[in-house]
């Protein structure tokens, strides 16, 4: 191959694909490695034909002694070439203790990367990525024993960030490099074995292409076999989604189990993926593993947690779902004829002349107003052994005994909250009022109070 055979077949790569609008600006990240120098050296050269706009970003992880010298290589490359460049510094102390390197470095580099992209405003990010890379990031998945969605291995364009020599090995990069002379810093860190990924590059990928010339395009339609594959998933899911999943008052997500329990086991898990918003992510294999455990084995009452501080219950008819957050302090003071903000909702009191009242729901209730206008009226949670009158009885009963009886799940019971007139329940919200509130045909003032949900959509 001569020295531009590269040059080529990645400018009629670049025709083909469309990666890349021609007249875009462009941040090309560059580390000062082989692969991120070769990038560089690719659109210096068809800049012009394609009409780019260039501004070299790199990122200094401060986590080699050789992360300066770096730096200062790539400055001098940049100005070389006459391409503004801006570097980026991470702080390797604020790395969560536990979390790899790697994955923290990851996370920052991108991170900044789209920073420099709004300051400049460029329409994407260019990463130097090749099909060894593509071969090692989906056999490392495999060892995790990844689902379907991690053989789809990195995506060439995903968001602003664009990855066009994914189809390129590592060889013909080098080839290239080699034959036209260009300078490069080496990471020694490459060569050691310990790394998971660097033993799979020297120890595996290596010989294997070797054996099969061919190994880097088939690991390409493995990734688009995959894609495929898992399109039909999302759009089954889709089809369903709305059968199955309620959501009811507070955030919590039902699903009902006389669909949802005929699905496919791996649609059952791309619906709960969707309702976390964690569908495009993989998952490790014992995520799956542990949540297919519990969808087929889990007890009634039963718990499971799901990633994004979500939490899953087998309950009696359905399966629920709610996200853990911070408990808010519930304590609020409402007044007749008024609307309250109670946080996650609004109590309203209406004065009105008909005892009924089109839409009745159990967040709406009519009182005989008169009865309690006068009192001091608050919003709060309930409490163990708080106790009531439920409408229709005599005898005082226990909140927790009314909600058992209710049927009310764990989740809704941990958040249930109460009206209070002078510190006496008047209405376990949502359920019943009580009989010191119910009118009567001696009522002359009704007063309909209700909660209404505000919308966080």
């Amino acid at each position: 191959m001569n020295s531009y055979d590269l040059l080529t077949k990645f400018q009629d790569h670049l025709d083909k694909t469309g990666l890349i609008q021609n007249g875009q600006h462009v941040v090309v990240a560059v580390s000062g490695g082989m692969d991120s120098v070769c990038l560089l050296f690719l659109f210096n050269q068809i800049k012009e034909e394609f009409g780019f706009q260039i501004t070299v970003g790199h990122i200094n992880h401060q986590l080699r002694p050789d992360s300066k010298r770096d730096e200062a290589f790539v400055k001098k490359t940049c100005a070389k070439f006459r391409l503004p460049v801006i570097t980026k510094k991470l702080n390797p102390s604020t790395r969560v203790k536990g979390e790899s390197a790697e994955a923290w470095a990851r996370f920052q580099r991108y991170q900044k990367l789209e920073s420099i992209r709004r300051e400049v405003q460029a329409d994407v990010i260019i990463t130097a990525h090749h099909g060894n890379d593509q071969i090692e990031t989906i056999l490392m998945r495999m060892g995790d024993g990844s689902g379907m969605r991690g053989l789809r291995g990195i995506h060439e364009k995903f968001g602003f960030v664009v990855r066009p020599l994914l189809s390129f090995s590592r060889k013909e990069i080098a080839s290239f490099m080699d034959k036209n002379n260009i300078q490069f810093m080496n990471d020694e860190s490459n060569q050691d074995i310990t790394i998971p990924r660097n033993a799979l590059r020297h120890e595996i990928v290596r010989r294997w292409e070797n054996l099969n010339p061919n190994l880097i395009p088939a690991f390409g339609k493995m990734c688009e076999f995959s894609k495929e594959s898992d399109e039909v998933v999302i759009f089954a899911c889709d089809e369903v989604y709305e059968k199955v999943v309620r959501e009811d008052f507070d955030g919590i997500i039902h699903l009902n189990k006389m669909i949802f329990n005929g699905l496919p086991i791996l649609l059952q898990v791309k619906i709960i993926q969707k309702i976390i918003g964690d569908e495009k992510r993989p998952w490790r294999r014992h995520n799956w593993e542990d949540l297919k455990h519990f969808l087929v084995h889990a007890k009634t009452g039963q718990i499971f947690f799901l990633p994004m501080k979500w939490v899953l219950l087998n309950d009696r008819q359905s399966l629920i779902m709610k996200q853990k957050q911070k408990k808010q302090k519930l304590y609020h003071k409402v007044q007749p004829a008024n609307i309250t903000d109670c946080g996650d909702f609004y109590f309203k009191w209406e004065w009105v002349r008909d005892y009924t009242f089109p839409h009745n729901t159990p967040w709406k209730e009519v009182v005989d107003g008169k009865e309690i206008q006068h009192q001091n009226l608050v919003i709060r949670p309930w409490e163990p052994g708080d106790m009531f009158v439920p409408l229709g009885m005599n005898g005082h009963k226990k909140i927790s005994d009314f909600l058992i009886d209710e049927k009310v799940d764990r989740f809704f019971k941990d958040n249930q909250f109460v009206l209070t007139a002078n510190e006496e329940i008047v209405w376990v919200c949502g359920h019943r009022i009580s009989n010191q509130v119910k009118v009567t045909s001696e009522t002359t003032a009704l007063a309909k109070i209700s909660i209404i949900r505000k919308n966080t959509k």
